[in-house]
């Protein structure tokens, strides 16, 4: 059987990588967002919208891992 302290250390392994996936979701949001404006007000073409937004994204999520992640 497994004592307390082991089902404690994987219950908050599990935490971990839910909060993980939180921060991946949120930075795709704010690219969607990004796109959804870029779309909307610019008269950028195309092909410059898909880097514009995945560059957001991987910005978005840096900051949340590194300046917002656990310790």
């Amino acid at each position: 059987m497994a004592s307390v302290t082991e089902k404690t250390k994987y219950l908050l392994d599990w935490l971990q990588h839910g909060y993980l996936l939180v921060q991946i979701l949120t930075s795709a949001a704010f690219g969607q967002f990004a796109k959804a404006l870029l779309l909307t007000y610019t008269h950028i073409p195309p092909i410059w919208i898909a880097p514009i937004w995945l560059g957001i994204s991987s910005i978005t999520l840096t900051v949340l891992v590194w300046a917002i992640g656990p310790t």
